[in-house]
């Protein structure tokens, strides 16, 4: 069932899965069914019309064996002529009569989005050089440096343009590859741009949007990574250039 609302997500917001302009996507159906779960989670819309209705998706992103208890759930159980708690009917809008869509990108959400973008970019460079003090290894800091602020803004963009299209095209050519090349892992990393975009955003708010930003894409950025070869953080001065 899991697998299923994935793919209809996919089909939904017609994700470029195929060959992309730049080069192939990187990834598997089961990578971008994972993503489309990530997605569903922490960018679609919750709640329709301030009900507690539908805060109803419960996921296991690591195997896709748990059947979600969503409207996708509750309308096959409907097609299939079970009886439904009310707690999983689907939400309809007083005097629409259209049935709420569990796959809806959250608005509202994005737009916050595209505001931190903004200011993200600005202090593109101010974020870099916090997150370089951050890291205690010349060699993985010279990597980092040499890459980081097109990298930082491509992260920044990736999720925040028209629509989701060229999501994964986007994912894997301006985020992953370059993450490849700085041959760093990806969660120690991520970790410590968490604490360097803290140092330079004093507002909480703005850090709730980070992490709501974060938690749609740093899975999605782990889980295509996992195609190349794992590398260490803390990797050897050997193979350098520099």
């Amino acid at each position: 069932m899991q697998r299923y609302e994935a793919i209809l997500f996919l089909i939904h917001h017609r994700f470029n899965l195929t060959t992309g302009r730049k080069k192939n996507v990187i990834g598997s159906l089961r990578d971008y069914e994972y993503c489309a779960s990530v997605i569903l989670n922490a960018w679609c819309v919750k709640a329709p019309f301030n009900t507690p209705q539908t805060t109803m998706r419960q996921v296991n992103l690591e195997g896709f064996e748990s059947p979600p208890t969503t409207v996708i759930s509750a309308l096959v159980a409907a097609a299939a002529g079970n009886t439904l708690n009310p707690s999983m009917t689907p939400a309809i809008g007083p005097g629409t009569g259209e049935v709420f869509s569990p796959f809806e990108l959250d608005a509202a959400l994005f737009a916050k989005f595209r505001d931190l973008k903004t200011r993200a970019m600005a202090l593109t460079g101010e974020i870099c050089i916090s997150l370089l003090n951050l890291i205690d290894d010349l060699s993985l800091r010279k990597r980092v440096d040499a890459r980081f602020r097109p990298w930082f803004r491509a992260l920044l963009s990736c999720a925040t343009g028209k629509d989701l299209k060229d999501f994964f095209e986007d994912l894997s050519v301006t985020v992953v590859e370059p993450l490849i090349e700085m041959r760093v892992s990806i969660d120690p990393l991520f970790d410590l741009l968490d604490r360097a975009v803290a140092q330079n955003f004093t507002s909480s708010y703005d850090m709730q949007v980070w992490s709501a930003l974060m938690a749609g894409m740093r899975p999605c950025v782990s889980r295509f990574s996992m195609g190349h070869a794992p590398r260490s953080f803390q990797d050897s001065d050997a193979e350098d250039d520099y």
